[in-house]
């Protein structure tokens, strides 16, 4: 089941490029803009891996939205995503 949901995510980051945050049971992209984006992408991406979350697609940047996303497999006990 992990893979499979790996693999949909992969496949649907690749694709939601100019796409809007999302959430997918425990697989989510989340977006940051404006200025400090990348420094708040970073921030989140470390709370992530300190609560074990497996990052699917670190930060990196949208240039055709201007946003820096990532997309990560994380347990719905963890919380992230909610507010993506």
């Amino acid at each position: 089941m992990l893979r499979d949901l790996l693999v949909l995510a992969t496949s649907l980051g690749a694709g939601a490029a100019d796409a809007t945050p999302w959430k997918f049971g425990p697989v989510y992209r989340g977006e940051f803009s404006g200025e400090g984006a990348e420094y708040l992408c970073n921030k989140a991406l470390l709370l992530e891996k300190a609560y074990r979350a497996v990052v699917i697609e670190p930060c990196a940047y949208d240039p055709a939205e201007g946003v820096w996303y990532r997309v990560v497999f994380a347990p719905e006990t963890a919380g992230f995503g909610s507010s993506s």
